[in-house]
């Protein structure tokens, strides 16, 4: 395919996704996450109140000291909490259920067929085992991978140190590339029904063969994700500068930004490879 021809691809992969929208039900998998991560995000604000408090405050006091469990500096270190938790609870455990279930509610729509959310979420927790496993390999390679570069590239941190900015857009664009061979994983697991091993050597052949188109559908939309986390993650500055509660907005705003990020990374995903593989568009 030429360069015209997978510009053309990507343009039209999008333009599924985002039709989908009309379809609300199919936002409803990433309403119940978005639900989710709001519970997580009032826990941890209100981290003082037990049980929780049991368990949270040991750990902001490790990590954070004492200033931690005290107002205003309890919201300066709130979207790094919340962030912890999304990377090691919520994403590793329940997204992949997530992604399972839109991918084929997506497929779905795509077919012309009506998007049922508990037939679809029936089948993805069926094949729950590959889904979590694909999902956990990626997890772990990818902050396996980071965590790497982190040790070892002693004088890019530096660097970093000195370009705040352009070290984090590096590392936003890193991740994607990191990610991008997984990319059809869940698509091969629900609508190509394959067992763990030939769902990652799909993924990785079909993004091997279109991976500018793939990384492109990945990193456009994460981009806003990610510009919001970068502002989230001025939470000292914020706190001082204006009002502490302006963190729990921001991270609102963050919440609903990856609603709408996810979406149309998995609607475009699933187009793409129904396209690929069924050759429907």
């Amino acid at each position: 395919m030429d360069v015209v021809g997978r510009i053309n691809t990507l343009i039209w992969a999008d333009v599924q996704s985002l039709r989908s929208a009309k379809k609300a039900s199919i936002f409803l998998p990433y309403f119940l996450f978005a639900v989710l991560q709001g519970i997580v995000l009032t826990i941890l604000i209100f981290f003082f109140i037990p049980p929780f408090s049991r368990v949270l405050v040991p750990l902001m006091l490790r990590f954070y000291g004492e200033l931690a469990l005290h107002y205003p500096h309890s919201y300066m270190v709130l979207p790094f909490l919340f962030s912890g938790v999304n990377r090691w609870l919520l994403n590793p455990l329940a997204s992949w259920l997530i992604i399972g279930t839109a991918t084929l509610m997506f497929a779905a729509g795509y077919r012309g067929q009506r998007p049922r959310l508990g037939r679809s979420f029936g089948k993805a927790l069926r094949l729950w085992v590959p889904l979590f496993v694909v999902g956990l390999v990626e997890w772990g390679v990818v902050l396996g991978l980071t965590q790497l570069l982190r040790l070892t590239a002693t004088e890019v941190l530096q660097w970093g140190a000195q370009a705040h900015r352009l070290f984090r857009i590096a590392g936003f664009l890193l991740n994607v590339i990191f990610v991008v061979p997984f990319a059809f994983t869940a698509a091969y697991v629900v609508l190509g029904n394959q067992n763990i091993w030939r769902a990652l050597k799909g993924s990785f052949s079909l993004a091997k063969s279109n991976y500018g188109v793939t990384f492109l559908i990945i990193a456009i939309p994460a981009f806003f994700s990610w510009a919001v986390d970068f502002i989230t993650g001025k939470a000292p500055q914020i706190v001082f500068k204006f009002s502490p509660e302006i963190v729990v907005l921001l991270l609102i705003l963050g919440i609903v930004t990856t609603l709408v990020v996810n979406f149309v990374i998995v609607g475009a995903l699933t187009a793409f490879y129904l396209h690929a593989t069924e050759g429907s568009r």
